[in-house]
């Protein structure tokens, strides 16, 4: 009967324990997305708040947001955090761009060994469409703002400093 006992115990703790994370996980979600107009507020963890937000979210609009941000912060946690986020997002583009000029449609397979690879060249459509990682920010883009910046025939001149 002693081991009854405390596998039961041990249950009711464990049981207790995962309720106690999963709550956890539930407020600190409701407070960033609570305090996710809250950037630039004068409240640290209302800021640390609204970037937990950002983060989840990585929008093109949200890197001039953290531009501005980056410039206005003066808390190094803070400013960590926010350039760690504007780094995923311009990594995505990046590797879009990349993509954009070196790759022959997506990639299908590969093989380490003896080392092929297979394409799909069959037509992904333009813009962010014709790439993995542009297809990888639509689908992260709940807004549907990057679908319809894709939309037109827009035209862009990048300069390398």
């Amino acid at each position: 009967m002693p081991t009854n006992r405390v596998i039961r115990t041990v249950s009711l703790s464990l049981a207790g324990a995962a309720a106690m994370a999963a709550l956890g996980v539930f407020v600190v979600r409701d407070q960033e997305s609570r305090h996710r107009r809250n950037l630039f507020s004068p409240r640290p963890l209302r800021r640390l708040a609204a970037l937990g937000y950002i983060g989840r979210h990585p929008y093109v609009e949200n890197a001039h947001l953290l531009r501005d941000f980056l410039s206005w912060e003066r808390v190094p946690r803070l400013r960590r955090r926010a350039e760690a986020i504007l780094e995923k997002i311009e990594l995505y583009l990046a590797a879009h761009f990349v993509a954009l000029t070196s790759e022959k449609g997506t990639l299908k397979f590969s093989k380490v060994g003896d080392s092929s690879d297979a394409w799909d060249v069959t037509e992904l459509g333009e813009g962010l469409r014709a790439t993995r990682y542009g297809q990888t920010a639509l689908v992260l883009d709940t807004s549907g703002i990057l679908a319809n910046k894709g939309s037109s025939k827009l035209k862009a001149l990048f300069r390398i400093v």
